[in-house]
């Protein structure tokens, strides 16, 4: 028997991954008996409208995860007869545990602690993982099992010329496309999933000016762009692949990459973010590297290590790829630095 921690007593309370909140239409049926036809109908629709933005508030990736989250902590809840919402702090104790014990990271321990925190207070109850107890034992798993989270291989030019495709059909004329462009203007996996015709604007044949209408950094939409320059090199150059897959594809409006039927037709779906990440693993795959190194950020990282290692200003490193802060930026120095640092292999061994 384990003693329960002290916390709020609350009616027990089914939540499901896609309740959706429930402040707005309690109100509405709170006032029911005063309301008229008309104005219940009024109320109803700024609920619906109201609605849409705090839904806003969660990108539809941290919407997914959280309810993936969700429904892992549900299912172990019922399994071991717990109240699931408002969960008792104990109970959240005990599974951050479990979580532990099944070899799971700090990091996605903590994702998951960020999802049921979500869940309580869209709900309106407290937060378990607020509780002092669950806050101690937080911060000795990040003492004891935090370590800094794997990140993707950069892929330096060398690389990326050996990672593009070269036989004429129309997926390897947008991979080319993709994997061009994506290290060219640093851009993250996500904001390449997003780009619409519309965001490319030709300024002459040799300039491409990029907007990016929302990313990882602006989650309040107010964009940024950027400038892609023609590459000395008719094979690398990032502006005429982009022109022959729209060309090839026969894409004028609408999402810039889409996918691509086996029988080598363009489809109306836009590529995901995941789907980019798998072209970039295929091409290290074909460049004999170790796709599991690989991923989307390795064009981003890519790019600005090649930058550094290059010594183009750091100024201009973080406008293309749109940092804010310097000592994140410089961690992509320090990776040039290291490969610069080859001692070892000039001393005549």
């Amino acid at each position: 028997m384990v003693d329960q921690l002290p916390t709020d007593s609350h009616d027990e309370a089914e939540v499901v991954p896609e309740r959706e909140s429930q402040t707005t239409t309690t109100a509405i049926a709170v006032a029911g008996p005063l309301l008229s036809a008309a104005h219940r109908t009024e109320l109803e629709e700024l609920a619906a409208g109201a609605k849409r933005y705090v839904e806003a508030a969660l990108s539809a990736n941290t919407r997914r995860a959280y309810a993936s989250d969700w429904a892992h902590f549900s299912s172990w809840c019922e399994a071991h007869y717990f109240t699931v919402c408002p969960a008792d702090p104990v109970t959240l104790h005990l599974y951050l545990q479990a979580e532990v014990e099944a070899g799971r990271s700090v990091r996605t321990i903590e994702r998951h602690v960020a999802s049921i925190r979500w869940y309580h207070l869209d709900a309106g109850y407290p937060s378990p993982a607020d509780h002092p107890i669950v806050q101690r034992q937080r911060r000795g798993m990040r003492r004891e099992l935090g370590r800094p989270p794997e990140k993707k291989t950069a892929a330096i030019l060398e690389q990326l010329r050996a990672m593009l495709p070269v036989a004429p059909t129309l997926h390897t004329v947008r991979d080319r496309a993709i994997l061009l462009l994506g290290w060219a203007g640093a851009f993250r996996r996500s904001e390449l999933a997003s780009l619409d015709v519309t965001d490319c604007r030709a300024e002459g044949p040799k300039r491409l000016v990029v907007t990016v209408r929302r990313s990882k950094t602006d989650q309040e939409g107010q964009g940024m762009l950027k400038v892609i320059l023609a590459g000395e090199h008719p094979d690398t150059c990032p502006v005429r692949a982009l022109e022959l897959w729209r060309k090839a594809g026969g894409i004028t409006t609408g999402a810039l990459f889409r996918r691509v039927s086996k029988y080598g037709t363009v489809l109306d779906g836009r590529l995901s973010d995941r789907a980019i990440a798998r072209i970039v693993q295929d091409g290290a795959k074909r460049a004999g590297l170790d796709p599991k190194l690989y991923g989307g950020h390795s064009l981003r990282s890519g790019f600005m290590t090649e930058a550094y290692l290059q010594d183009v200003p750091e100024a201009d490193i973080m406008e293309q790829s749109g940092h804010r802060s310097i000592s994140v930026a410089r961690q992509y120095r320090q990776v040039r630095d290291l490969r610069r640092r080859d001692a070892a292999g000039r001393v005549g061994l």
